[in-house]
């Protein structure tokens, strides 16, 4: 008989969250530019979407619904 097992699997230290949706971002990038709101977030989206919006162009579409998200965000 198969013995039910509780809880979750072993995830590794650096495959786990601390909870913030900018991390891995912010790893790559140099202190004074850290993602540090959820509109910084979206610009930083839209910036690699347009970036590589040259070689798909429907990528122009996304980035520029993540600038009318961030802007949407900022008057909160």
């Amino acid at each position: 008989m198969k013995k039910e097992t509780t809880g979750t699997h072993y995830v590794p230290a650096h495959r786990t969250t601390d909870g913030r949706f900018n991390s891995f971002i912010n790893y790559f990038l140099p202190e004074e530019c850290k993602v540090r709101s959820q509109s910084d977030f979206y610009y930083v989206t839209a910036i690699a979407l347009a970036s590589a919006g040259f070689i798909y162009p429907p990528l122009f579409i996304g980035a520029v619904a993540c600038v009318v998200a961030a802007k949407k965000g900022e008057g909160k």
